[in-house]
């Protein structure tokens, strides 16, 4: 990560993106241009909200990023990231996270949980003390392109990040604005300018970006060489059995017993999803994963698709998906 005091003159006029939705259940962002200035003072106002629900209801939710024209919530519709954005939900104090950051303009406030204890769960059955939340929020002198991002995000939180939540990787990540519980809950608000200004330095992560490129370029290559050779296996096993696929491809069809039976056969599970009956949970042929699924009724649709379109993208025929596991379906 470079320093860079290149900042468009005046950190006060230049704007980045920032994507907003109303509540929770929102899915439509409405993007626009911010100034650092004007995002200082928007994440130095909390809002007071007593329970998980009515945050949930009436708390405006915001994303680091732009969207594509159009684009509903969601990692696919994101085109370019403009913010760090890093929780700190571990204990970790401000002053630590704030001189982490020091050599850069960044924004930083508690967060909802600050300094309220937490109740047993299963991985920590006496519960958590009360302890610092918070979250810092860095500006980015050039945006990032959200194919990239996540692997750009692993090697931040490997390195100056590692304290910060993990989970928080994926481009669409959507943050509240700054809530606290009561009027009377502390609230701690931030605004860190190395320079004496909001002009710069900004975070500059040009170098995580190129070797994200590798990362995410090779394995792309090795996504379409697992495919190619998953679609090479199924048709050799087809072609070599022609007589016996052609009864499983006209039950796979037209036979909705016969797609549930396959399921089964799979380790797959029956779910409804609006009224519609699918089989979940079946295993990929390309990446392995428990995360294959199909609609039991034939009229909408005769393949099986992978849930991980970026990671792995399997889409396949049935018939074929049988031929791959070996199985004949009686």
């Amino acid at each position: 990560m470079d320093e860079d005091n290149r900042g468009g003159g005046d950190g006060l006029v230049r704007p980045l993106y920032v994507s907003t939705f109303r509540h929770l259940r929102a899915v439509q962002p409405t993007g626009r241009a911010v100034e650092v200035g004007a995002m200082a003072r928007r994440l130095g106002q909390a809002q007071v909200c007593g329970s998980r629900e009515e945050r949930g209801r009436l708390v405006p939710l915001w994303s680091p990023v732009r969207y594509r024209e159009g684009a509903r919530r969601g990692s696919d519709g994101v085109a370019e990231v403009h913010w760090l954005v890093l929780d700190y939900d571990d204990g970790t104090p401000a002053e630590v996270a704030r001189e982490r950051w020091s050599g850069w303009v960044h924004i930083g406030h508690t967060s909802y949980s600050h300094m309220q204890g937490r109740p047993a769960t299963k991985t920590h059955p006496e519960g958590r003390p009360p302890a610092p939340a918070l979250r810092v929020v860095l500006p980015l002198l050039e945006p990032v392109p959200a194919e990239v991002w996540s692997e750009v995000m692993r090697g931040i939180l490997s390195g100056l990040g590692q304290e910060a939540d993990s989970k928080c990787i994926d481009p669409a990540r959507m943050f509240y604005v700054p809530v606290v519980a009561s009027p009377s809950a502390a609230f701690k608000h931030w605004v860190h300018t190395p320079a004496g200004g909001l002009d710069g330095p900004w975070l500059c992560l040009a170098d995580e970006v190129a070797q994200a490129r590798v990362v995410v370029e090779e394995r792309e290559r090795e996504r379409v060489a697992r495919l190619e050779a998953v679609a090479a296996r199924a048709r050799d096993i087809v072609d070599s059995r022609e007589e016996q696929e052609r009864e499983v491809r006209r039950r796979l069809l037209e036979d909705p017993r016969a797609r549930e039976d396959f399921g089964h056969m799979v380790g797959g599970r029956v779910v409804l999803v609006d009224g519609d009956a699918l089989i979940r949970h079946a295993p990929c042929p390309a990446c392995g994963r428990r995360s294959v699924w199909w609609p039991i009724e034939p009229r909408r649709q005769y393949r099986g698709e992978c849930n991980h379109r970026n990671s792995c993208g399997y889409r396949g025929h049935l018939w074929e998906l049988a031929a791959l596991h070996g199985l004949a379906l009686t």
